[in-house]
């Protein structure tokens, strides 16, 4: 999202006109201000408000652009006696919510501040905010927060009822003399602040209750998880080529090829491809064409098939309309494996004739020609590891590429794979993690001194600019490098995403997620970064809904159980998040969930029994999953202590602080901004 934009969108038919929604302007207690994002958090607050017979006017959003506040707006806040301003970082960068707090300070209208993420919050805005008033909702929700709110609030009625009383102006009235409109205003008063105190237990029910008409309001104004786009004529997924070798040996150099044929078609900025996790999801399995295009939402479909024999290849291909099965082109290719990108580069600029596309002079300028055969053959195979994510796998992928580059030092693809293979090394806890990254900075540095245009190179930087350098603009350049030479490439928008996630670009970040999901909708990874950006900006059962999708695609993954233990403890589901976490199939992520689980459910004695096993078997290589814990239980000194272990181990679970809900107790110490500051992260 642009600096300065709040992500204002056009108001459905229930804001087209003021007044139009709630209490007439000039007959209500709260105005509400807010960022339209936050739009389903007003209508929680002011629901809650008028369910206890309050009135409450939520500011509409269809103000002309470079009109400040319309006549009703600024009739609606001279007329409230209090101010909620729903605080989050769309709301900081918003001019309506900007002026319309300006001119309640004007009016000496008390302002509430309800806050709903940890965006910075602009001077412009602070300025005319009293700190004294600012209640956090962060960490444990909106709904959790109400009843503070509603404290808040009640205690700004009754200081706008007393200055009232004491600084009223106009001429003197005798004492035994009654105002009419006075009585009025404070049976009106009496019978509000009567009512605010109900609210109290009605914030409760809302802890318990799903209210069927704010489950429609999410749903229909926050995005989806299952949103699925239109599917577009440009869009293509590349299925894994069969192996069709006589010893059925070489399926990594089938998945290579594809894998090569995808990337090529990636840096087509008009054509979607979809990512290899997804596309893969389908090797091996006989279905229908037409049905694999629905669930990758294409419109075409590339496959084929490869026969090798020592150096000799023989590859077929063809491309098919998703829709009745037709197919548009095919061809056999009989060549050896020094034609093979030469191969490649002729399937792909077929498949681009057949879609009517351009080129854009990209089949030539990004590829490496005098690759020896054996190197390229020993780097798939290194790639063919790489993919699968072991620690043992991960052995073999160096190993692989090791013997490429020994057999060609030119070959930029292998150093990059070999950088990479050492990043996911260290940030598994695999082997010591300075080794590894000064090993993976030499081996990017050498691929992009190789091949600049080579995106897996600059991705391989990034990586470490951002996990281990914490320098958050370089790694942000190589990520946006790397999309732009491969616009399609779902793992470069997965980088950027994360990259916005750790600067706390809430908006950027779940943007950003949403089109990696297009490119790769099969991908679990994809939808549990979506839940952790959602979790971010406290959308908790959207949250879980996405890390349902992750189960879903990949039931037996680790780390997943615990991710949806985390969505479920932030709601108050406490059983069913002790359930999950025992579910966890690694055991670090069980270990570091059950003192979660044990300590929202008063079991304080388990809680310490698995947080000292945690501490046992993992402080020195995670040492920020302890102090989450730490956190998370009230126990900020402790949690400050292992935070400065974990920065002191080059924890990469550090950088991930400002979206770590489990941390949002700590924001309130001064601490905390120090330890912003040591991470280079904006406070």
């Amino acid at each position: 999202m642009p600096e300065g934009h709040d992500g204002e969108q056009a108001p459905d038919a229930a804001l087209a006109a003021p007044g139009a929604v709630h209490n007439q302007a000039g007959t209500h207690t709260v105005f509400i201000s807010y960022a339209s994002s936050d739009r389903a958090v007003a209508e929680t607050v002011c629901a809650a408000l008028e369910h206890a017979g309050a009135g409450c006017w939520i500011a509409p959003r269809n103000v002309t652009p470079g009109e400040f506040y319309s006549e009703a707006i600024v009739h609606a806040i001279d007329s409230a006696t209090v101010v909620v301003l729903v605080l989050s970082q769309n709301a900081a960068a918003s001019q309506h919510v900007l002026r319309e707090v300006e001119r309640a300070s004007s009016k000496r209208h008390p302002v509430v501040s309800f806050r709903i993420d940890l965006a910075p919050i602009p001077a412009s805005l602070e300025y005319f905010l009293n700190t004294s008033q600012w209640l956090d909702a962060s960490a444990t929700g909106v709904e959790r927060a109400l009843p503070k709110l509603v404290d808040a609030v009640q205690r700004g009625v009754a200081h706008a009822s007393d200055s009232a009383a004491g600084h009223s102006g106009g001429p003197a009235r005798p004492r035994n003399e009654p105002d009419a409109a006075a009585t009025t205003q404070a049976h009106r008063r009496s019978r509000m602040l009567a009512a605010l105190a109900a609210i109290t237990a009605v914030a409760l029910a809302y802890l318990v209750v799903d209210h069927l008409w704010l489950s429609k309001r999410v749903a229909e104004q926050q995005t989806s998880v299952e949103v699925t786009p239109a599917i577009s004529e440009k869009s293509i997924a590349v299925l894994p080529f069969a192996d069709m070798s006589a010893g059925q040996d070489q399926e990594y150099f089938a998945d290579g090829l594809s894998e090569e044929l995808l990337n090529l078609l990636a840096k087509l900025p008009e054509l979607r491809v979809i990512g290899r996790t997804s596309s893969f999801q389908f090797k091996g399995r006989n279905e229908d064409l037409r049905a694999i295009g629905e669930k990758l939402n294409v419109a075409h479909i590339l496959e084929g098939s490869v026969r090798k024999s020592g150096e000799k290849l023989r590859i077929t291909a063809q491309l098919i309309r998703a829709a009745d099965g037709s197919h548009l082109w095919s061809e056999s290719y009989d060549r050896t494996l020094v034609d093979i990108f030469a191969v490649q580069d002729e399937i792909a600029g077929e498949v681009v004739k057949a879609l009517k596309l351009t080129l854009l002079g990209t089949k030539s300028t990004t590829r490496s020609r005098s690759v020896d055969p054996e190197a390229y053959n020993l780097a798939l195979q290194g790639r063919f590891f790489l993919d699968r994510r072991g620690r043992k796998e991960f052995e073999l992928a160096v190993g692989y590429f090791r013997r490429s580059l020994e057999r060609d030092p030119s070959y930029a693809p292998a150093w990059a794979g070999l950088s990479e293979s050492y990043s996911s090394q260290a940030d598994r806890g695999y082997v010591p993690v300075a080794d590894a990254y000064r090993r993976a900075r030499e081996a990017a540095e050498k691929a992009l001194e190789l091949d600049p245009q080579l995106a897996d190179a600059h991705l391989a930087m990034g990586v470490i600019q951002s996990h281990y350098d914490w320098d958050w603009d370089s790694a942000d350049a190589s990520y946006r490098k790397a999309l732009d030479l491969e616009p399609g490439n779902a793992m470069a928008l997965r980088r950027v995403a994360g990259q916005a996630k750790k600067l706390g670009l809430w908006s950027e970040t779940i943007d950003l997620g949403n089109k990696a999901i297009e490119r790769d909708p099969l991908r679990p990874a994809l939808y549990s970064n979506r839940g952790y950006a959602l979790l971010a900006v406290n959308r908790d059962k959207e949250a879980e809904a996405a890390f349902r999708k992750v189960l879903e695609l990949d039931p037996d993954g680790d780390f997943w159980h615990l991710s949806l233990g985390l969505a479920l403890l932030l709601q108050g589901k406490t059983e069913a998040a002790l359930q999950a976490m025992q579910q966890e199939t690694e055991e670090l992520w069980r270990l570091f969930g059950l003192p979660l689980a044990f300590h929202a459910l008063g079991r304080r004695g388990e809680s310490n029994a698995a947080l000292a096993a945690l501490k046992d078997k993992h402080a020195e290589n995670w040492a920020y999953q302890i102090a989450g814990v730490h956190a998370f239980r009230g126990e900020a000194d402790l949690a400050f202590e292992w935070l400065e272990r974990a920065y002191d181990q080059r924890d990469g679970g550090v950088t991930e602080i400002k979206a770590d809900r489990l941390m949002r107790g700590l924001v309130g110490d001064p601490r905390y901004k120090a330890f912003l500051r040591k991470l280079k992260l904006p406070e």
